[in-house]
């Protein structure tokens, strides 16, 4: 399908909303995280792979892409890796949702825009702009108020791992941008979730979640769930982001995901009873104007502004 047939402002919209059942998914399957995050990224990549397997039957390529030119096969290896923080980044965010809000834990993964900077920085040498440099400090300051609000009452540990989730998915983002010099789109995706699913069972096995394995065992509410999340949260959701970022600036399609935590949140509250401590409420404040911050787009048009800022993390290719 070419960009266009679709209205992207529309598919947007309807990828924002999809994203945001990521985390009642998670709790509606009632299973381990990391068995959640296995069957996501399984089903997931099945989908993928079937849907480029009916693609390519109905539109076979022109040519023959190369595939062991020097260029392709580190792109691959950058995909490779790409896949393998993928599934650190579903294991880490699926498991906060445990101890923490849907809320509290979507908002905090949600702050990777300001983590791509950061590591672009350190890593890259793609030094912020002073209005960057704000949303680093805004975004930090939030994440102290949220982790800090919630040590008395004992549930930090999910607020950290929503960090560390975050995190995961900048890396992520910044090997991502790479390789997809070099692969295409769904060349990139099927590498990439191919490598989460073995990743992720891998974390199964070593942690003996024997409820991801017991098939037989899962309750047809808790498998709803988890196509709801592969499907849904995962293919809808990014695909519809990634299909509307071929037309719309990136950085319109960042700013739009900063609406997920507020839609996770009210969608959790009222379908779940969850409500937010008080600290989310500022943190909530200091962490979006932060991402806000970091997504709006620099005036240089080059690609390591692009990639430093909204540009870069505009572009979600893995969490819900």
């Amino acid at each position: 399908m070419q960009p266009g047939t679709l209205p992207p402002g529309l598919v947007l919209v309807v990828a924002l909303l999809s994203v945001s059942f990521g985390g009642l998914f998670a709790r509606w399957a009632a299973m381990p995280a990391l068995a959640v995050t296995a069957w996501r990224v399984t089903l997931a990549t099945l989908i993928v792979w079937l849907a480029r397997a009916l693609w390519h039957r109905f539109r076979p390529p022109a040519t023959v892409e190369p595939y062991l030119t020097h260029d392709v096969l580190r792109a691959r290896w950058q995909a490779t890796a790409c896949g393998v923080l993928l599934a650190l980044h579903f294991a880490t965010w699926i498991t906060s949702l445990g101890f923490t809000t849907v809320a509290e834990s979507t908002l905090l993964a949600d702050s990777t825009p300001v983590w791509v900077l950061l590591i672009g920085w350190m890593a890259l040498g793609r030094r912020p702009q002073p209005r960057q440099w704000a949303a680093l400090v805004l975004a930090a300051a939030g994440i102290v108020v949220l982790i800090g609000g919630e040590i008395s009452a004992g549930i930090s540990l999910g607020n950290v791992l929503a960090v560390a989730s975050a995190v995961f998915m900048a890396l992520y983002l910044l090997l991502a941008e790479a390789a997809q010099r070099v692969l295409r789109f769904g060349q990139f995706v099927a590498h990439s979730y191919a490598v989460a699913a073995v990743v992720a069972w891998a974390l199964v096995l070593a942690t003996s979640t024997s409820a991801a394995w017991n098939v037989a065992q899962i309750p047809s509410s808790s498998w709803a769930a988890l196509f709801g999340v592969a499907v849904v949260s995962q293919c809808i959701g990014h695909g519809g982001f990634n299909y509307s970022v071929r037309s719309l600036p990136p950085a319109a399609v960042s700013l739009t995901i900063l609406g997920e935590p507020v839609i996770a949140g009210l969608l959790a509250w009222g379908l779940l009873g969850e409500v937010p401590a008080a600290a989310f409420y500022p943190g909530a404040v200091l962490v979006l104007a932060g991402v806000g911050l970091a997504a709006w787009p620099t005036q240089s048009g080059s690609r390591g502004s692009r990639a430093g800022g909204a540009g870069g993390a505009g572009i979600p290719q893995g969490r819900p």
